[in-house]
């Protein structure tokens, strides 16, 4: 993602290097985009349905309730309303400054966004 390979010249010899020139972005307003990908996160799932274990362990038996899944939920969008709170706080040329070779805030934001490619890898774990 935005990677690519550069051939310095240095006194002593030719090193190649990996430079990374940062995700993609777009018009859309960078608060918009990771809210976006928690709610789109939120909506993906999949049953459990691996019953193949011949131990049960500790683990095994420990409990996600709906309660759990409710303050996961919570958690995620609290954490969406504070990106958004603080991105939308700043002007355009904020979103854009870098500092040398860092990315930028709006950067930072659409490679969070990108999140989402795993909640769609996993797929929807509600109920079919």
């Amino acid at each position: 993602m935005g990677q690519q390979r550069v051939n310095l010249s240095v006194p002593a010899g030719n090193i190649d290097v990996m430079t990374d020139t940062g995700p993609a972005v777009d018009d859309r307003h960078p608060a918009d985009v990771v809210t976006d990908m928690v709610n789109h996160v939120l909506r993906p799932a999949e049953p459990d349905a691996w019953h193949g274990s011949m131990v049960t362990t500790p683990a095994d038996l420990a409990a996600f309730t709906l309660d759990d899944l409710d303050e996961a939920r919570s958690r995620l969008r609290r954490l969406a309303l504070i990106w958004e709170v603080r991105l939308r706080s700043l002007s355009s040329e904020q979103l854009d400054a870098s500092g040398g070779d860092a990315w930028t805030l709006r950067q930072v934001a659409f490679h969070v966004a990108e999140s989402a490619f795993y909640a769609d890898s996993v797929g929807a774990l509600a109920p079919p």
